[in-house]
């Protein structure tokens, strides 16, 4: 995430679901295409490449994960508006009491879920 800074760094969270949670199991860095601080696009292609290893691995895109380089780990407007329903949101962040918080989108909103 360093090496991103000022941009955001971000990438996919790869494991399984079961009915009732997420297990990450690994997470794989994307390279960020979004040219401005405090966005994040994921590459294509890297995208795809990295689906198609956790297919053959038996496991499954989960969401995604980003950093907040300048602040803390609540979701910004932009995160709201560009999250993926069923989708697990990992933030990274710089500031604040966790520097780590994720969110499940489901219509609309981003209810924060539990890390362990």
């Amino acid at each position: 995430m360093e090496t991103a800074r000022p941009l955001e760094a971000c990438g996919l969270l790869i494991g399984t679901m079961t009915s009732s949670e997420h297990v990450v199991i690994r997470i794989a860095p994307i390279e960020n295409l979004a040219s401005g601080e405090g966005a994040f696009e994921l590459e294509p292609s890297a995208w795809h490449r990295a689906e198609l290893a956790a297919r053959e691995e038996g496991l499954a895109v989960l969401g995604v994960w980003h950093s907040h380089p300048k602040t803390s780990a609540e979701p910004s407007a932009r995160d709201l508006t560009g999250a993926q329903a069923g989708w697990s949101h990992l933030i990274c962040a710089a500031k604040g009491e966790s520097a780590f918080r994720s969110y499940y989108s489901l219509a609309g909103e981003l209810l924060e879920q539990e890390l362990h």
